[in-house]
């Protein structure tokens, strides 16, 4: 994996610092499986392509700080796979594990949250993010898997929120509390 930050410092009204970070990897795994002193060999090979993009920024204010930032995401899936007669060493074609027309994964979001002292010993903390997601696969070879389709999209959003407490009686000590979604 190959990530590269950005650091930026530099007291605004809009935030005190920012943070850009992008990310990029590239795998491929395998998995090679058979039944006990059976002949055939099942061969299963994924390939990822990960990319993402975060750009968080901080603001201080006199008795808390706020937080807010976007972040994007995309994988590229493709996935094959082939079974071997280990006897004779012939192939056939194998179910792979993901669709093997391969899958576009992509996801977005936006979050805020702050987290304020109350009092000396008590901290309020809270927070929303949208999610939006979407998926894309294709099925070229049906033959393992009957679907009535040979493709399929996904799209779903969410937005998910927090409210919690945390109070420290004396050092050492914290009780927390948290609502969530």
């Amino acid at each position: 994996m190959h990530s590269l930050q950005v650091r930026f410092h530099s007291p605004n009204q809009f935030f005190d610092q920012a943070k850009l970070t992008t990310a990029i990897q590239f795998v491929e795994e395998s998995r090679h499986d058979r039944k006990y002193k059976h002949e055939r060999l099942r061969s299963r090979t994924e390939k990822v392509d990960a990319v993402s993009f975060n750009l968080d920024f901080e603001k201080d204010y006199l008795s808390g700080a706020l937080y807010y930032g976007i972040e994007a995401i995309s994988n590229q899936v493709s996935s094959s796979a082939i079974s071997t007669n280990l006897n004779n060493n012939t192939t056939s074609a194998a179910s792979t594990r993901y669709p093997d027309g391969g899958s576009n994964y992509n996801a977005i979001a936006a979050y805020a949250s702050i987290k304020h002292q109350l009092i000396r010993k008590l901290i309020l903390s809270g927070g929303v993010r949208y999610n939006y997601v979407t998926l894309k696969s294709r099925f070229k070879d049906r033959t393992f898997f009957k679907f009535p389709f040979d493709k399929l999209s996904l799209r779903n959003s969410a937005m998910n929120g927090n409210l919690g407490l945390v109070y420290q009686p004396q050092p050492g000590w914290k009780l927390h509390a948290l609502l969530s979604s």
